[in-house]
């Protein structure tokens, strides 16, 4: 739910209640009163000092009086009740229909799922750098079931909404009491449904707790649209897939994301989806979402028509599809709107001349990481983003014939190329992580995204005093460097100095361009008040040092946001290319 749209509802809850407790003030207040005019006109005259027939008739006239006040008091109250009870129908929101603030209410639930979601993204960034007895913060409670406890209106109103309980995730354990009732609840909607042993790990230890959950699920099957699996073993994985497709019915799934610790060959080799393999491809036919982790599929048997996420992650050369089988995936599904790679190298070798770039209008978020040469050569080649937003790159391989002193220059040309062919406005947020850029590299990178606004350098001694120069608007054609910078974020680069840090602060601070977010990590700047400077300056800043004082990347403490990648070498075949065609 947008700020402006809750601050709304947060007034109007404010307006109600003044308005009710007007109403109170104004019955209390009446009643005083009256009772005040009562007590002064019963006093004013004191009965002994009258004659008796003057007593008996004074008396009689405050006798009419009581009852009037009676009248009046009894119909205060009606007027002050009916007040009351339509005081709060004051406000806006308790003026929707039900339907209407029901649609409300799922749109608020939508937008907390992808706050969610992005949370989750970020655990994934940071889980290298936890220690093992580290636990991350509680789940925010659910938001239907937050809402639900505003008012009874808004109860029942949850309650009657079947849209809101649709994500089924089993985590409370047999006997799934808690899914069987949101199960109820989500009527004929589709189903979000996660059997995830790691975060499930007491519930599903063995498979018993997965067969009981799959009997409650199973009479559901046909409304699942999301479906995410991730266990210990492809067997555990395709005993499920097996139960839900018991009836040969293809699920209408538009997401699913496929996740084992242990890769073991072909899923659909394993015995238990013998017999099922033309089900199980009419499904991935149909995806708009796929995440796979160590897990493989015949990728040259499967058909994607219109995928808009895909993310391969730890796959090994056995488990990846070949350079020719992603090029045809991705020739598939010319609406892609996120790719990642991670952790992945592409099985085999191919010849640039073989397979031609693909132009992917509405791809805004890329990430590459810890891949191969073969892999990084065909990540920059065939994607061509002309509308990219968000570029995450780490320990890539770029070069081009290993054990040549010019290779990583040739390769520095292709990644050059790549960025060439992105609109020079639309990418807003850089993370870099690789050591074979220069500081050239990085000067011409960032030259040619001009609307940049968060830029994370890391693990790079080229990132040094000189490219934060550049960066102050300092560049000889005169242009402004990332005009609109906001947010810098540099980690182990240790050739970065405190000075240079601060003429950064300063110049784009009287440029009119202040930075509103610095980082900086293991860059070992050890000037004494160098953050309270930077503090009174930069509103948001991060300095933060290694306890040995040296800037060893993954010391304590690592922040893996800044980094979005943990370094590793990666080894991959040799192009056999010529220098020429690079």
């Amino acid at each position: 739910m947008p700020d402006s749209t809750r601050r709304d509802a947060l007034q109007s809850w404010d307006n109600a209640l003044d308005s009710l407790g007007q109403a109170v003030k104004l019955y209390g207040g009446s009643t005083v009163a009256l009772f005040t005019h009562f007590d002064g006109e019963t006093r004013s005259t004191p009965h002994n000092d009258l004659p008796s027939e003057d007593a008996l008739q004074h008396i009689d006239t405050r006798l009419a009086r009581i009852e009037q006040l009676e009248v009046e008091l009894h119909n205060m109250r009606i007027a002050v009740q009916g007040l009351r009870n339509t005081s709060t129908k004051l406000s806006p929101v308790t003026r929707l229909p039900p339907e209407i603030l029901a649609y409300i209410i799922t749109i608020g639930a939508d937008e907390d799922r992808l706050v969610m979601a992005a949370k989750e993204a970020l655990m994934d960034d940071e889980d290298d750098s936890l220690d093992e007895d580290d636990t991350g913060p509680p789940d925010p409670p659910h938001f239907p079931t937050l809402i639900s406890h505003v008012c009874r209106r808004w109860r029942q109103i949850v309650l009657d909404t079947p849209m809101l309980w649709t994500r089924i995730d089993f985590r409370e354990g047999p006997p799934f009491d808690k899914a069987k009732e949101w199960l109820n609840r989500s009527q004929d909607c589709h189903l979000e449904v996660v059997f995830d042993v790691v975060e499930d790990a007491t519930q599903f230890s063995d498979i018993e707790p997965v067969l009981v959950a799959l009997n409650i699920l199973q009479p559901h099957s046909a409304r699942i649209s999301r479906l995410l699996i991730r266990m210990n073993t492809p067997d555990e994985m395709a005993i499920i897939i097996g139960r839900l497709t018991s009836q040969d019915q293809i699920l209408p799934l538009k997401a699913l994301a496929l996740m084992v610790d242990e890769a073991d060959g072909d899923l659909l080799a394993t015995e238990s989806l013998q017999g099922k393999a033309g089900i199980l491809k009419a499904i991935l036919e149909g995806l708009e979402e796929l995440q796979i982790e160590r897990v493989s599929i015949p990728w040259d048997q499967v058909s994607f028509r219109g995928l808009k996420i895909l993310k391969l992650l730890s796959l090994g050369q056995a488990e990846s599809p070949t350079p020719q089988q992603l090029h045809a995936i991705l020739s598939a599904s010319p609406n892609l709107e996120a790719f990642e790679m991670y952790d992945s190298d592409l099985e085999g070798s191919f010849e640039r001349t073989e397979l031609s770039p693909i132009v992917f209008p509405k791809l805004h978020s890329l990430k590459l990481s810890t891949l191969d040469r073969t892999t990084t050569q065909f990540a920059f080649h065939i994607i061509t983003a002309p509308n990219l937003s968000i570029l995450h790159v780490g320990e890539i391989d770029i070069s081009s014939r290993s054990g040549r002193s010019s290779s990583k220059t040739e390769g520095r040309k292709w990644l050059s190329a790549f960025f060439d062919r992105i609109e020079p406005t639309s990418l807003r947020t850089l993370r870099i992580a690789e050591d074979d850029l220069n500081e050239s590299d990085f000067i011409a990178i960032l030259s040619a995204s001009r609307g940049l606004e968060e830029v994370h350098l890391g693990e790079n001694l080229d990132v040094n005093h000189r490219l934060l120069e550049w960066l102050q608007g300092k560049a000889e054609d005169g242009t402004s460097a990332c005009p609109n910078l906001k947010t810098l974020k540099l980690e182990s680069c240790n050739n970065v100095t405190s000075e240079s840090v601060k003429s950064l602060v300063e110049a784009r601070q009287a440029a009119g361009r202040p930075l509103q977010t610095l980082s900086v990590k293991y860059c070992n700047l050890e000037e004494e008040g160098v953050k309270e400077w930077l503090q009174a300056r930069v509103p948001d800043v991060t300095l933060e040092e290694d306890s040995d004082g040296e800037g060893s990347s993954m010391g304590e403490g690592t922040d893996m946001d800044d980094l979005d990648m943990e370094m590793t070498d990666g080894d991959g075949p040799d192009l056999e290319m010529t220098d020429d065609e690079w």
